[in-house]
């Protein structure tokens, strides 16, 4: 009997606090981003990648970097209307993702597992956020991968600009 007390007052404060999908810190960077943490993302059947990814700055590098804390994750926006957005979000130490671009990406539709792998793309395959065209040329980069139920958005920094595609 006391040994199933102690385990109800050990297991109530992790109760209390709610399911969680990201990690704390993570948690925090929504804060300042103006989203909030999507707390159904495992609500569905065989959902096996995270809504987040560490260690980003390493994978662009190539290599391992010391103390590599950085992140991108998908949040669930705070507007107040009938539309679920998604924003992507990160933290690179400070600094810019390479091609010049800047953090949050909003305006998604669905949030999926994250992977970033540095590849070539056929930018005749990618459109700007407008949904226009960004050139026939190929363009080499980190490309930030978001799948889910088979829906694939890759995102790509393009001269300064965030560039998306998304397939079935």
């Amino acid at each position: 009997m006391l040994l199933a007390l102690l385990i109800l007052l050990a297991v109530k404060p992790a109760i209390a606090e709610g399911v969680h999908t990201v990690p704390v810190d993570i948690r925090d960077h929504f804060k300042s981003s103006g989203c909030s943490e999507i707390t159904d993302y495992y609500s569905e059947s065989r959902v096996i990648e995270k809504p987040y990814m560490y260690r980003v700055k390493s994978v662009i590098a190539g290599r391992e970097v010391d103390n590599d804390y950085s992140f991108i994750a998908w949040c669930r926006s705070n507007k107040k209307d009938n539309e679920t957005q998604y924003i992507l979000v990160g933290q690179l130490g400070g600094g810019t993702w390479p091609g010049g671009c800047k953090l949050p990406i909003r305006e998604f539709d669905y949030a999926g597992g994250l992977s970033v792998k540095v590849r070539s793309v056929d930018l005749s395959a990618f459109t700007d956020l407008a949904r226009r065209s960004v050139g026939k040329n190929s363009a080499r980069g980190p490309v930030i991968r978001s799948e889910r139920d088979g829906l694939v958005y890759e995102v790509f920094c393009h001269r300064k600009s965030w560039v998306r595609r998304s397939t079935d």
